[in-house]
């Protein structure tokens, strides 16, 4: 079953894949995706959408997007939900640091919002053509509605992101593959090298779910998920370099010993003389004339 179906967690499995069908080679990048997108859509889902359904719970009465502002009739400063992962706060002049402990925290400002994280933050203005009124009875039930096929559509776009990139590095490793390929005197084609530096990369995808699994558990910080997926560079360099070895060698072209020009046919070793019988000799001319 082995020889039919490899994995790419051994330098020899991801090797294997220059060979093995293509099917087979999308069939274990979809299982790859898909769990990653469901490892994305847990952690959205319980770490991010929790907290969104809190802050709308937390809207005053009354509060409006209008002509780029934010009309806001409560307090300011105020944090409307939050946790280690995810903060929402209102702040009408950027005054205050409510919320900014977690890894990332959406401020809404007077007339911008801003969006900090732990390198720091990036501002946007609200358009000019919102008009969203930011009141309880309003947005919750949309937001009810609304959030299973918003997280979906998320995580769909994910596997369709992941294809895109997978591809886009297959295409920057392939010919590194293919030189190595050529170094070590192994047999690999250009379509087997775009297969097998696609399939490099899928020990590192999987190793970035489980690092965003202890991420969503908080075992790991933000610093320790962030290292993890800069580490799957690392790991696909590692088998793009190294799984080539394991593939077959090419056919050594045969040499020739001796004299290339000579005729072929079987020759005697210059080390052992030709055994001649005395009655083949040929007889002298005193012989031939007693």
């Amino acid at each position: 079953m082995g020889s039919l179906m490899p994995l790419p967690f051994t330098l020899r499995g991801v090797g294997r894949f220059a060979t093995a069908p293509w099917s087979l080679l999308l069939l274990t990048e979809l299982v790859a995706a898909l769990g990653l997108a469901a490892v994305f859509a847990w952690f959205v889902n319980a770490s991010w959408f929790s907290q969104v359904t809190v802050a709308i719970r937390n809207l005053p009465g009354r509060g409006a997007l209008e002509r780029g502002a934010l009309v806001w009739q409560g307090d300011s400063p105020v944090q409307l939900a939050g946790n280690n992962f995810i903060a929402f706060a209102i702040d009408l002049d950027h005054e205050a640091d409510l919320g900014h402990e977690a890894d990332l925290c959406i401020e809404l400002g007077a007339d911008n919002m801003r969006v900090c994280s732990l390198l720091g933050y990036v501002q946007f203005e609200y358009p000019k053509s919102w008009r969203v009124k930011l009141e309880r009875a309003q947005l919750e039930p949309w937001w009810n509605a609304w959030a299973p096929a918003i997280l979906a559509c998320a995580a769909v776009g994910l596997v369709m992101v992941l294809f895109a990139l997978w591809t886009a590095f297959a295409l920057l490793y392939a010919p590194v593959a293919a030189l190595v390929a050529f170094l070590a005197n192994r047999r690999l084609d250009a379509r087997g090298a775009f297969k097998l530096a696609s399939a490099a990369q899928i020990p590192g995808a999987i190793m970035t779910a489980l690092g965003g699994v202890l991420y969503g558990l908080g075992w790991f910080d933000l610093v320790k998920f962030g290292g993890c997926v800069a580490a799957q560079f690392i790991l696909t360099w590692f088998f793009v370099l190294g799984a080539p070895f394991t593939l077959n060698r090419l056919d050594s072209p045969e040499t020739f010993r001796g004299n290339p020009f000579a005729r072929t046919g079987p020759t005697l070793a210059a080390s052992e003389p030709a055994d001649v019988k005395p009655e083949d000799e040929p007889r002298s001319k005193d012989a031939a004339h007693p």
